[in-house]
């Protein structure tokens, strides 16, 4: 079954939806597995001395019921060999005043030199500060080592409000472009018809003129040969006005007039 404009329409909006939101989830994803932490300040390592570095995630989304944030360090030498090490982690809201976690010990994960803590996503948006503290065993000795970063929760209003206003934006463009190829098709529909009318008029007119000039030419011979036979039967008396009127329709009756 054919499909009309506003079904066509409708899918078409679907379907760019729904690549618009992969696109934007696959982005995320990706920002956040080949750019993780961008606050990371470089430095000159030394040797004899523990480094951390952030590797988790910098950007979240409000209010996703379940979800759940980490923050995730690595702990390492001068060369970036993993160390041992035991290490506590702090975040604060964006207020500054109020703790998300406060000294929360932090896991050793399967990556040697890797530690980590999970958290829940808060359902208040802004920019949250951790600090991370480790007591860290280099070559035999013990040495605090301290760092921190930052990571930012977006509210998920603003990101449907956002989505909303792009996929209307696309609604928009759609009908535009629906409305100029059928006002293209409309013209082009006029056009055709207008010239195969003006052809129609005119072979029209060409066979009616065609006809009159065959008729014009018939009836001339007819009176010449009308004349002419009756004038011979007056000179020999033998050929009936009957006779002729049979050969003018012998003659005439195969000429038709062009259709």
């Amino acid at each position: 079954m054919e499909l009309n404009n506003e079904q066509k329409n409708n899918r078409k909006a679907s379907f760019l939806i729904l690549t618009f939101i992969f696109s934007f989830i696959a982005g995320f994803v990706i920002s956040q597995i080949f750019f993780p932490s961008q606050n990371a300040i470089q430095e000159i390592r030394t040797e004899g001395n523990a480094y951390i570095d952030f590797i988790s995630g910098t950007e979240y989304i409000a209010g996703m019921l379940g979800d759940q944030g980490q923050t995730i360090i690595r702990v390492s030498d001068y060369k970036g060999n993993p160390l041992t090490a035991t290490c506590n982690a702090t975040i604060v809201y964006p207020n500054k005043t109020v703790y998300l976690m406060l000294d929360q010990l932090m896991t050793a994960s399967s990556i040697q030199g890797n530690y980590y803590t999970t958290f829940q996503i808060p359902s208040v948006s802004g920019i949250y500060e951790e600090y991370v503290v480790c007591e860290v065993n280099v070559s035999g000795t013990m040495k605090t080592t301290k760092t921190s970063s930052s990571f930012h929760v977006s509210p998920i209003l603003d990101l449907f409000t956002n989505i909303s206003s792009q996929i209307s934006g696309l609604n928009e463009s759609l009908y535009n472009v629906n409305g100029s190829i059928s006002n293209q098709i409309t013209d082009t529909n006029n056009s055709i018809s207008t010239q195969i009318s003006q052809t129609n008029s005119s072979l029209s007119n060409q066979i009616s003129q065609l006809n009159t000039t065959i008729g014009n030419v018939q009836t001339n011979i007819e009176n010449f040969l009308s004349a002419y036979l009756r004038a011979f039967s007056d000179l020999v008396g033998t050929i009936s006005s009957g006779d002729v009127n049979s050969i003018l329709d012998r003659i005439f009756g195969t000429i038709s007039p062009v259709r």
